[in-house]
Order: structure tokens, then C-alpha cells, then sequence
């Protein structure tokens, strides 16, 4: 199925149901041809910057990897000009770690409420795109996974810690890299916080 070129209200929103059906289909390839090359997606509850088609299709695959029952339900779709908005609904069951979220989120499934925000290219594809979803309420309903799991996780978690504390050595003396380092610095403490309150659980 290919994107309408025809830059209308009706194209836009045919756009957006495109987007919906192949992602209930799994059909990464009609996905993607919703985008442009330089599209710029942002997915604000994992924290996912994809810039270009194929980061955008990889992030794709991991999670249809991660969630094999993924599905959204599109509520409403609207387009003024050059500008589009949707809400919907993700779920689906979590068997293996989500992208930009805790590795010890497996296990469970999930139904989370969501927003978008488009931007259209002149040819009707989507060149930027902003999703915006609460990863707290998905973490939520995630939170009954089997203490013995999530210890083995929280391991598993202490050993990315380690591989980041590495890095994060090495490029201490590379010159205008603070920024970056004190994020890494930041993200190494919340796994590790997160691995100290597993252990302590189990």
C-alpha cells in the first residue's frame, strides 16, 4: 500500500491510518513508507531520538521484537495545513526489555493512552513526528513480574552498569565531551539505583 502523494486534508488522514494499520499488521515496510528520508521521530516515553528512515526501522523491529502482540487503537485523527495530531492506544505483552526503558520490565502486558504530533512533507509523508506517553503507567502495569525474574534482570542490568563505567572512563579525557558525560553519568546511577532495589527485594 503506498502514501497518497496528493498534499489534502483527506491525504493526511489517510496518512495517519496508513500508520495505525500497518503497525496492527506489522508491516514494517508500508510503515515506513509513511516517512520521509529525513524524517525526525521522537518517542518522548522511551526517550527514542530516530533521525533518518532507517534508525526509525530499527527502532520498529525492537519493539515488535520486544512486544509480538504490539497493536494501537487510533481514537482521532486530525490535519490543519501542514500539521497533524492523532490519539490512541498502545498495548500488547512485554517478552523481552523495551527500548529506552528498564530491562527488568518483562513479563506483562499493557495498555497505555497516547498522543502524536506530525508534520508533513509537500508530498503528503510525515517528515517529523513527536510521540508523548507516560512510561510510568506502562511500568505500572508491568510491575507484577516474578520476583526471581527480575532479580536475574537487575543482574543482567549491574553488567550494562559495568560495560557503561568503562566507557565512561575512557572518554573522560576527550576534550568538550562533559555534556555527554554527565548524561551517561546520570543514566549510569538510575541503573544502578534500580539494580540495588531489585537485590534488595529478592
Amino acid at each position: 500500500m503506498s502514501v497518497t502523494t496528493a498534499f489534502g486534508h483527506a491525504g493526511r488522514l489517510r496518512v495517519h491510518e496508513t500508520i495505525s494499520a500497518a503497525l496492527n499488521d506489522h508491516d514494517l515496510e508500508r510503515l515506513v513508507s509513511c516517512y520521509t528520508e529525513d524524517l525526525e521521530y521522537t518517542d518522548f516515553g522511551s526517550g527514542t531520538v530516530c533521525r533518518g528512515k532507517s534508525e526509525f526501522l530499527r527502532w520498529g523491529q525492537a519493539w515488535l521484537e520486544s512486544v509480538p502482540d504490539f497493536c494501537v487503537e487510533l481514537h482521532s485523527a486530525h490535519a490543519v495545513e501542514q500539521l497533524g495530531t492523532a490519539e490512541w492506544t498502545m498495548s500488547g505483552t512485554v517478552e523481552h526489555p523495551l527500548p529506552g526503558l528498564p530491562t527488568g520490565a518483562v513479563g506483562g502486558q499493557f495498555s497505555v493512552r497516547g498522543s502524536a504530533v506530525f508534520v508533513f512533507a509537500d508530498d503528503g509523508r510525515v517528515c517529523r513526528e513527536r510521540d508523548y506517553w507516560n512510561a510510568a503507567v506502562l511500568l505500572q502495569q508491568l510491575a507484577e513480574v516474578p520476583r526471581q525474574d527480575s532479580l536475574v534482570l537487575s543482574r543482567h542490568d549491574v553488567h550494562l552498569c559495568l560495560a557503561e563505567l568503562q566507557a565512561l572512563t575512557a572518554e573522560w579525557s576527550a576534550a568538550g565531551q562533559q555534556g555527554s558525560l554527565a548524561e551517561r553519568l546520570s543514566t549510569l546511577h538510575r541503573l544502578l539505583e534500580e539494580c540495588r532495589a531489585a537485590m534488595e527485594q529478592g
